[in-house]
This record gives C-alpha cells, sequence and structure tokens, in this order.
C-alpha cells in the first residue's frame, strides 16, 4: 500500500478482534500500529499518529483500585478503548490497575502522575506500557530511538541526575482478568465481571482530578 503501509484482510471477524486487541505487534523491531478501515476514507486521510495500547498503573493505594479510577486515569492518557475491573467476583486480582488507551505516538509518553493521599501527602503512580518497543530513550516518543533523535535527554523529575525514559516503561503483554480468574478457579457471574461490595468501597476513595501529570 505505499512505504510502512499495509492492508491486511482476516477470513472471520474473530481473527480480526485477536490481531487488533493482542497488539501492538512488533516488525523487525518496530511496533505496527494497528487500525481498523473505515471505507469512506481514502488512504491520504488514514492517521498513523495513533497506537493502542495496553498500559498498568502501579503505586495506587487499595482504595483506587477500581475500575472507575481506571476510566478517569485511561482518559487523561487518550481514547479509552477498554478498561479492565482487578476484581472478580469480590476478589482482587491485580494489584495494579489496567486500561487499553489510543495515544498519540506523537507527543512523548507519560511515565506517572502524582496523587493527593487521604492524609495529605502526595505519593507518585507509575505507567507501565505492555509491548512497548521502538521508543525512544532521549525524548520518549515512539517511531525512533535515541540513535535518530536529536532532542536533549529528558530527566527525571524527581531526580535531575537520572533520565526520565529507559526500558523499564515496557513490560510483557499479560492475559486477559478473565483468563486469571479462570486459572484460579473464579467464575464470572451472570456471564460478565461484577465489582463486589469490596470493590464498590474502593470507588468511595479520592477523585483523582487534581492529579499533577508529569
Amino acid at each position: 500500500m505505499g512505504t510502512n503501509t499495509y492492508l491486511f484482510n482476516f477470513k472471520n471477524e474473530e481473527d480480526a478482534m485477536k490481531s487488533y486487541e493482542e497488539g501492538p505487534w512488533r516488525v523487525d523491531g518496530h511496533m505496527l500500529s494497528l487500525q481498523w478501515w473505515r471505507p469512506e476514507l481514502s488512504f491520504e486521510e488514514v492517521s498513523y499518529n495513533s497506537l493502542a495500547i495496553w498500559i498498568q498503573v502501579h503505586a495506587l493505594p487499595l482504595e483506587k483500585l477500581n475500575k472507575n479510577i481506571a476510566e478517569k486515569i485511561g482518559a487523561s492518557l487518550g481514547k479509552v478503548l477498554e478498561v479492565e475491573d482487578p476484581y472478580v467476583d469480590g476478589n482482587l486480582l491485580r494489584k495494579f490497575l489496567r486500561v487499553r488507551v489510543e495515544v498519540n505516538a506523537l507527543e512523548p509518553l507519560k511515565t506517572g502522575f502524582w496523587f493527593r493521599r487521604s492524609d495529605g501527602s502526595y505519593s507518585r503512580a507509575s505507567f507501565k506500557y505492555e509491548r512497548l518497543c521502538d521508543y525512544c530513550y532521549n525524548c520518549g516518543r515512539t517511531g525512533h530511538d535515541k540513535r535518530g533523535c536529536r532532542e536533549v535527554i529528558a530527566m527525571d523529575s524527581e531526580n535531575s541526575g537520572l533520565p526520565k525514559y529507559g526500558p523499564d516503561l515496557s513490560v510483557p503483554g499479560l492475559r486477559s482478568i478473565t483468563a486469571v480468574a479462570e486459572k484460579v478457579g473464579i467464575r464470572k457471574k451472570g456471564g460478565g465481571i461484577n465489582s463486589s461490595e469490596g470493590s464498590s468501597s474502593v470507588a468511595r476513595g479520592e477523585d483523582i482530578g487534581n492529579s499533577e501529570w508529569v
């Protein structure tokens, strides 16, 4: 279809959905941004500046580990595609949040944010991007590495002597929360993942609307 542009056809919708949801894929060391084809667009109108990726949110207190908070955090990063509830039938199966977001590939990746605890103190939550590759340790943007980057190395806000970006921003892809639940013998009720009374109580935790992003 042209330089670095490909059109994929699938025999069935199930295979297409699986390929889309399990991305981003790596091709010769570069990430492949998959997008659904929209018949009303010409090839010249297709934007390649978005990347659908699962993002993990670590170091949050227990009362913030719920689907509502995950959705709010995801919305601050880009277009939310899917939100995972860490609770299944009242059981907390992950110690972090997980949300799939369509981020702007032209902007530097966010590494975390500050949030205020109930006692008034501040703590920092960090992001981890699943299956992330082909990103720059200098500027934090995807699509190139530091060898081809002309920008000055971005430094960490907490420690000015350390770089802001590095290999620890990327983590392997995870199985779905449903698969995790099935492995430990937890079954979903009513064909869906339900929030328990415990997860409802954590949803009353402080809103992150006043977070300070860095």
